[in-house]
């Protein structure tokens, strides 16, 4: 086969290269410039993000005869055959996952190498070994022969066994963002003479979702696929996704009540074949950047395009996208555990119109006020609205407990709001970096209850968040979206019941959506090269006890709110 597939033929072979994890990059090059190399490395991170890339422009670093900063100068002869030697050896765990295969491993790990300095193993998928090929390994680990590196990789960090990370120095590889996919498929398309246009390179870095690899090879098909220029809709056909026009089409149906409208949209996305799973995702993005733009939101964190946002940020107000948002989220938890996908998505989307279209038929709040006010004149007295007996003090005694019951719960929000922004603050006051290791350590734990009865959901929902920061007491977590914020809210007690559990101490925590937590760091970042200082603050507590419960309103209350309670007399 002549063909090289382009992932493979644009793979980095040096460090300045690698797109991204520019941490790391500077890490591991001071560690071969300063001499401070270690025995075993663990890079954990989602696909396409450049662990198996970087293993092997490590193994290229530590073997070559003349680097340059830490770098490979990729001219020595090292540099030249290493990666193609018998003393650099990429194993796949997936396949290679047995107690029997890595007994080799330690055997032919005490052989010299050929030719190199240093004899590199490459592990990849590590956490598919099974117990029994961890606990062969653990030991060799630990005390290694002075010529070997140990590289293991892995897509999921929390299935590796504390014994293992414990002994090797760990590397989380983090998503790549959308310009920094644009910015390196730009300069290959402009390499391969590939036409295609922004907006299809765009989207296809927003597919991608963070992973370099997919949208290489992404395009690489895409160039077999079109004939002069890739566009959008190009995009759009084999990636399965919907455009964002259609989806601007669907919400304005909704809007419209357009119940036929609605119906053909999804009927046309089941005979297509297209994916309600990454529609629904689609869908929720979109809505989530028309709120954002509504707040003013910096336009960093809005990935759509502003003319789009605009064809439909009039159509509906906040709540109503919060509403079509939350029941989307929803619906995607359903889709899960259904067969006929598409009469549940219909139906739901159905529900969804009708609701909207509810809020749309009411009058506004200040017609119907109105109206009943120029009605209430035409009582006489107060004993004509009255349905019992009760007397003036007792009207006012009701009216003044629900007045007491709004306040309470303001304040319970008031609370929670200003306990965020405080447990925010604490955090990055006593930010550090040990305390977050040990934390990340900890956190593995949380597998063994995942078959726990009472802490399983709490413990599904912790383990797909991201500990961010931590410091004594003080954590934050960052989660993929609002749903999986919510997940863990809406388990709040048991959440902070099994990081007791696991951390051995109590810890207040907040979890803050990716959008959120980006937002906050950079202020953060620029707090602290102003050079002002966190300081701990006092977490507030909610001065309310006990709630009461709210009663149902009287026909005085409502005629008091209809007309107002200087306008009523009382004989």
């Amino acid at each position: 086969m002549d063909y090289l597939a382009l992932y493979r033929k644009y793979r980095p072979k040096e460090l300045d290269e690698v797109v991204g994890q520019s941490e790391i990059k500077k890490i591991l090059a001071s560690s071969v410039k300063n001499g401070t190399i270690t025995h075993a490395y663990l890079f954990s991170g989602p696909r396409g993000t450049g662990k198996t890339t970087m293993a092997k422009i490590l193994a290229k670093m530590v073997n070559c005869l003349d680097p340059i900063n830490g770098n490979a100068c990729n001219k020595c002869e090292s540099c030249l055959n290493v990666l193609s030697s018998n003393d650099v050896i990429e194993i796949d765990a997936a396949s290679n996952n047995g107690v029997d295969e890595i007994r080799e491993l330690r055997e032919k790990a005490n052989l010299v190498p050929t030719n190199a300095k240093y004899k590199v193993y490459i592990i990849d998928e590590v956490h598919m070994l099974t117990t029994q090929a961890f606990n062969a390994l653990l030991k060799t680990l630990e005390e290694p022969p002075k010529h070997v590196i140990f590289v293991l990789a892995t897509t999921e960090y929390y299935k590796i066994p504390l014994t293992i990370t414990s002994r090797c120095q760990k590397f989380q590889f983090s998503k790549l963002s959308v310009t920094e996919i644009v910015d390196r498929l730009t300069e290959i398309a402009k390499k391969e003479k590939i036409k295609i246009t922004n907006e299809a390179l765009l989207e296809i870095a927003k597919i991608s979702d963070g992973g370099m690899r997919d949208s290489i090879n992404f395009l690489d098909q895409l160039r077999s696929f079109a004939d002069k220029q890739i566009t959008i809709d190009d995009v759009y056909e084999v990636c399965g996704n919907v455009s964002i026009l259609q989806m601007i089409e669907l919400c304005k149906a909704i809007r419209e009540n357009n119940c036929e409208a609605v119906t053909k949209f999804f009927e046309e996305m089941d005979t297509n074949g297209k994916n309600y799973s990454k529609f629904l995702e689609e869908l929720v993005s979109f809505l989530k950047d028309v709120v954002l733009f509504n707040k003013n939101v910096n336009q960093k964190y809005i990935k759509t395009s502003v003319e789009n946002i605009k064809e439909i940020n009039n159509l509906y107000t906040d709540d109503e996208i919060f509403y079509i948002i939350e029941c989307v989220n929803n619906l995607m938890d359903k889709l899960k555990n259904v067969s006929r996908q598409s009469i549940v998505v219909i139906t739901n989307f159905l529900l969804i119109m009708n609701k909207i279209s509810e809020n749309i038929e009411k009058k506004p709040v200040s017609e119907t006020k109105k109206e009943d006010y120029n009605m209430a004149f035409q009582f006489t007295s107060i004993e004509d609205v009255l349905e019992d007996n009760k007397t003036v003090n007792d009207i006012e005694n009701n009216l003044e407990e629900e007045k007491n019951d709004v306040n309470n719960e303001s304040i319970d929000e008031d609370n929670s709001n200003i306990n965020k922004e405080i447990i925010i603050n604490n955090t990055f006051a006593v930010a550090s970096k040990e305390i977050k290791n040990d934390l990340q350590l900890k956190l593995s734990k949380l597998n063994e209850y995942l078959t726990d009865k009472k802490y399983k959901v709490a413990a599904g929902s912790l383990i797909d968040a991201k500990l961010e920061v931590a410091g004594k007491n003080y954590i934050i977590f960052s989660a993929t979206n609002e749903a999986a914020v919510q997940k863990i809210y809406s388990n709040n007690k048991l959440c902070s019941e099994l990081l007791k559990k696991v951390f051995d101490d109590e810890y207040n925590f907040v979890v803050l959506s990716q959008d959120e937590w980006n937002k906050e760091r950079d202020i953060y970042v620029a707090n602290f090269k102003s050079g002002k200082k966190y300081e701990l603050k006092e977490i507030q507590t909610t001065i309310i006890k006990e709630k009461k419960v709210k009663k149902e309103p009287t026909v005085v209350d409502k005629l008091f709110e209809l007309v107002g309670e200087d306008n009523v007399e009382f004989k």
